[in-house]
């Protein structure tokens, strides 16, 4: 008898620490600390950002070329990704139709390979502010797998009040953290309040359990917009991104920002790219070369300084109009743990 307990207690034990894993200190210090970016200063790997815009700005359209572009592996704000990802986007506001056609206008077509980007249009999900509408939410994105998941709009998606921030604490509790744990990103977009200096309209907890905030807004009517970080829990290279809206395609390209300005961090950052640029290192560089380059030369900096040049000169790829061919990765990660 007391060998049959001390086996169920073993049994209980190991279902306690699966569902509740702790920090494995022996790999613990293998990981590296710089935050590794899916969309450099915008996007963390893992992470969870907010983009709110008054209604009709155009931030699904943003929204739906960020995830097409990183299915695909094309470049996305100036960006090109390091491989495509396995995109889910969840939308409420938009009908086949809508997304077809706007996907023709990016310049997509039979010819082009979206299966890592599953669109869940009009999605019937129960309310994801719930117990029961949390599950079924994390079930269902078991099905496709992905790495990362954009919600097209907060206020569709729960049953609680959007003034209530309660709503978005059980959000959180219930849905949020398990795509957390999964390590997979979420894009939340969200409606801005009648006075847009004042923010997202709704409860103020809806800021308290994100990475990162953006506001999306138009410096000039349907062509310029600026993408600005109200508030991160981590470091933002670019906290203000300028955006011009082009046609043909449709697509949103950033602005090169003047950086050959006095400021001492930019002079930080003119430095590392003239380094990387008298080693003759080609602008898509990945980081361990450029930091290892950077090390024998004698030039250390910190990580977020780094990233941003890396950005800068990936940029001028964006500029130049030459692309590299990302490379397709296979591997899959384990995703939503209930």
């Amino acid at each position: 008898m007391t060998e049959d307990w001390t086996t169920a207690e073993e049994i209980n034990a190991k279902a306690l620490r699966q569902r509740f894993p702790a920090i494995d200190w022996a790999t613990f210090w293998n990981q590296p600390a710089e935050k590794d970016w899916i969309i450099p200063s915008v996007l963390p790997a893992g992470g969870q950002i907010v983009i709110y815009s008054p209604a009709k700005m155009g931030k699904s359209l943003l929204a739906l070329e960020i995830c097409a572009a990183l299915a695909t592996g094309r470049t996305v704000l100036g960006h090109v990704p390091k491989r495509a990802y396995r995109v889910t986007y969840v939308d409420y506001e938009n009908d086949p139709d809508d997304i077809h056609a706007r996907l023709a206008d990016m310049g997509y077509g039979p010819g082009d390979d979206l299966s890592n980007l599953e669109i869940l249009p009009y999605a019937a999900l129960m309310n994801l502010d719930t117990p029961a509408g949390g599950q079924t939410f994390l079930d269902r994105m078991k099905l496709h797998g992905p790495e990362i998941v954009v919600i097209d709009t907060m206020s569709r998606v729960n049953q609680g009040r959007e003034n209530d921030n309660d709503t978005y604490n059980d959000f959180y509790k219930y849905t949020g953290l398990g795509l957390k744990r999964a390590c997979i990103a979420l894009i939340r977009l969200d409606h801005s309040g009648k006075d847009e200096s004042k923010g997202q309209r709704g409860g103020s907890a809806k800021n308290s359990d994100v990475d990162a905030v953006w506001r999306l807004s138009e410096s000039s009517p349907g062509r310029t917009f600026r993408l600005t970080c109200e508030m991160s829990r981590h470091q933002v290279p670019d906290k203000v991104l300028t955006i011009h809206r082009e046609s043909m395609p449709l697509c949103h390209r950033l602005a090169m920002p003047d950086h050959r300005t006095g400021d001492a961090m930019e002079a930080r950052i003119d430095a590392i790219i003239d380094v990387l640029d008298a080693a003759g290192l080609p602008d898509d560089v990945g980081r361990r070369i450029a930091d290892r380059t950077l090390r024998d030369a004698g030039s250390g900096a910190r990580p977020a300084t780094v990233t941003a040049a890396l950005r800068r000169r990936q940029m001028r790829l964006e500029t130049s109009g030459t692309h590299p061919q990302p490379e397709l990765s296979g591997t899959r990660r384990e995703h939503v743990e209930p």
